[in-house]
This record gives C-alpha cells, sequence and structure tokens, in this order.
C-alpha cells in the first residue's frame, strides 16, 4: 500500500507493521502558456536582455503582421528586406513562434561566424537556442536534446541541412539566412562530376543521352576536345522533360555505356 503525500516530495511505503520512508525530489513542472496568436505578439512577450531591440521597426511589424494573416499554413516563403533592415529579428521570431507550437525549428546560416552571430542576438532577445555547427560528433548532448524536444530554435550552417548524411531529423521548419548564398551549398551536395578524359565511356554515354537536348554550337564545342579552354566554364540548363521520354522509349539505358562494360 502506498500513499502520496499532497506536497509530492514524500513517498511512504507500509509493508507489514513497518513503514519505511522514501523521500523523492520531482522536477517542478512549469505551466505551459500557449502562444500568442502571431510571430508579431511574441515580440512583446519576449524576456530581453539589455541592448535588445527595444522596439520593431514598421517594415518588421508589416512583415511580421503579413506573415501571420496569409503565410502561416505556406510550404515555402520568401522574405526579402534589405541589408541592415532587422530580417535576423523577424526570423528569429518566426522560427520561436513555430517553436512553441510543437515544431523542431532549425535556423540555418551560410557559415559559422553568422550562426554564432544570429545565436547571440537570439540569446539577447530571449529566443532560446543551441548552435548546431561542426560535426555532428561535437554537438553537446543537451543542445541536441533542447532542439529535439523543441524546447530551442538550433542554429545551424548550410553544411549542417546539406551533406549526406543530415543529424537534424526532420525538422518542421526550415529557415535560410541569406538563401541565396546556399546556392552552391546545394549544388555541391546535389551534384555528379563527370571528368571526360578520366571517365570516357560515361562520358560519352552523357553526351549522347543529352544531345536532343542541346543546341549544335554548344554540342559541337562540347565534343571538340581540343576546344577553347575559356569554354569550359560555359553552362547551359537542360530541362530533363524529354529526356525522361526518350529514356522511357528505350533509345537509351543511363550509366551504361555503348559496349556495355
Amino acid at each position: 500500500m502506498a500513499q502520496f503525500m499532497s506536497s509530492v516530495e514524500r513517498l511512504s511505503i507500509k509493508a507489514s507493521d513497518k513503514v519505511g520512508t522514501l523521500v523523492m525530489r520531482f522536477k517542478p513542472v512549469t505551466p505551459v502558456t500557449p502562444p500568442p496568436g502571431s510571430p508579431l505578439l511574441l515580440f512583446d512577450e519576449l524576456p530581453r536582455m539589455a541592448g535588445a531591440v527595444p522596439e520593431l521597426w514598421r517594415q518588421q511589424g508589416d512583415i511580421l503582421r503579413e506573415y501571420g494573416r496569409a503565410f502561416v499554413n505556406a510550404p515555402d516563403v520568401a522574405i526579402e528586406l534589405p541589408t541592415g533592415t532587422g530580417k535576423t529579428i523577424v526570423g528569429l521570431l518566426i522560427a520561436d513562434w513555430r517553436r512553441r507550437h510543437g515544431e523542431q525549428v532549425v535556423y540555418a546560416c551560410p557559415t559559422r561566424q553568422l550562426a554564432h552571430q544570429v545565436a547571440g542576438v537570439a540569446k539577447q532577445e530571449g529566443i532560446p537556442v543551441v548552435t548546431l555547427v561542426d560535426s555532428w560528433k561535437s554537438w553537446s548532448a543537451v543542445d541536441r536534446s533542447q532542439y529535439e524536444s523543441s524546447d530551442a530554435v538550433a542554429v545551424a550552417t548550410y553544411n549542417t541541412v546539406f551533406n549526406s548524411s543530415p543529424k537534424i531529423g526532420s525538422p518542421g521548419t526550415l529557415l535560410f539566412d541569406d538563401a541565396h548564398s546556399g546556392e552552391q551549398y546545394v549544388a555541391d551536395s546535389w551534384s555528379v562530376t563527370v571528368d571526360r578524359f578520366e571517365l570516357p565511356a560515361v562520358w560519352d554515354a552523357l553526351i549522347e543521352v543529352l544531345t536532343p537536348a542541346m543546341d549544335g554550337m554548344f554540342l559541337q564545342r562540347i565534343q571538340d576536345k581540343n576546344g577553347d579552354i575559356n569554354f569550359r566554364s560555359d553552362v547551359r540548363l537542360i530541362v530533363p522533360g524529354g529526356l525522361s521520354r526518350r529514356v522511357a522509349r528505350g533509345n537509351f539505358t543511363p550509366g551504361l555505356p555503348r559496349n556495355g562494360t
């Protein structure tokens, strides 16, 4: 027979004629406060430190208001502001607001330096964040747990997100600071490079399947092994629609050179 004391700090256990007392300390449960109705309203509730932004600029308030009105459920949203007009605060408010709704949230920056700067701004504004940069093996177990339990926003780099084996799970929201800077990170992770001299058979196979999508002059230049060295930096966008139809008709087997080796 067990009796719990009203203080929830002491558990009395009675066995036969002997009474033993086991004292157990429970972590106080902090009441869960419902998140405010929008990221704009969240700003007034943050426990900001000295030196934090005292109030939002008009353009910040307008963007947050419009986001809360029309874009909360949009799968992809782009926000554009000139440098120095407060886009970091806007992004952090959206990140923390969505975190308070139970989502895992990652705020990604192009470099480690920027990630640490953003984390510093967030802490000054009273937004709980953890910094997950470099190798995942170096991440603090406590920091990772706070992110995974939605107790803090993870501030990371693009490399943390775009790699062959990301360790950030499946966040509900990803925010990209300076999104235009992420093109190279994405391209590096999802690109295949074939050297015509190291893998000539694969090169010839690729040229065969891509030929219908290339104009004559470009194709002539790319097939010329002694062509202009300056042409090597030229780039063409090839739409895969027609190529997939050709493969479906059986005209080409991707990845297999003509000799079948």
